[in-house]
């Protein structure tokens, strides 16, 4: 069984939460997200 964190009708694997705020461009937070491997 997997420990999952629900938040409102999302379930999510992951606990790891990155912010958005620092980097340049908007452009960049896709590839930020998937190389995290937050959700």
């Amino acid at each position: 069984m997997k420990d999952l964190l629900k938040i409102g009708d999302r379930e999510l694997e992951s606990r790891l939460f990155t912010g958005t705020g620092k980097y340049g461009s908007d452009a960049l937070i896709p590839e930020i997200i998937k190389e995290s491997g937050s959700q």
